[in-house]
């Protein structure tokens, strides 16, 4: 799960571990966000210029990004695609 996590400018390297639903940034501490079945679908989706912590929920539907409202959209049997830079950089999303 790269990103740019501490807002650097660069990419950071990362792990999202389902069996305690912890996100591992190197060189940061570890933060646990998420629940069992969660999917990690990380993004800069505030526009902060850095990539917030983010799960998808199959069950029940339910984006969370950390530090943002959690917001349902989706049905069953949806997968979620995080939005590559490239693509978000050609649609204005990015800085």
């Amino acid at each position: 799960m790269p990103g740019d996590y501490i807002g650097l400018g660069k990419t950071q390297l990362a792990v999202f571990r389902p069996s305690n639903s912890t996100w591992y940034v190197n060189g940061q501490a570890a933060v646990q966000f998420g629940l069992a079945g969660d999917v990690p679908v990380p993004g800069d989706y505030t526009r902060s210029g850095f990539t917030q912590l983010a799960t998808w929920r199959p069950s029940n539907n339910t984006w969370n990004v950390n530090g943002a409202t959690q917001v349902t959209w989706g049905t069953t049997g949806d997968v979620p695609l995080p939005l590559p830079y490239a693509i978000r950089h050609y649609l204005g999303y990015a800085n």
